[in-house]
């Protein structure tokens, strides 16, 4: 098996139960009545405190942290603005 897909298989493990993990905070939000948008900041702030532990303990710097972040959250949104204009081109269709 070569680097490539064991990092491949590992991200996709990872991504798999992080998301598990998120979607059960939501429902679990929903049974307590917990407004989403908090049950949403709540999640993100334990994500972002457990990413910037990582970045610590990896000596990585401020400025390298905040650049990844940014074009991680860039990334993202292009993926998602992509999906969301395909869904519309789709619907009006």
């Amino acid at each position: 098996m070569s680097q490539i897909s064991i990092h491949r298989d590992l991200t996709k493990h990872f991504l798999d139960r992080l998301h598990k993990h998120i979607v059960e905070g939501i429902n679990l939000g929903e049974i307590a009545e917990i407004p989403p948008r908090d049950t949403v900041e709540m999640i993100m702030a334990c994500l972002l405190a457990e990413l910037t532990c990582g970045a610590w303990s990896f000596d990585v710097k401020e400025e390298e942290f905040m650049r990844i972040c940014q074009g991680a959250y860039r990334k993202t949104k292009k993926t998602f603005d992509g999906f969301e204009k395909k869904r519309k081109s789709e619907w009006y269709n």
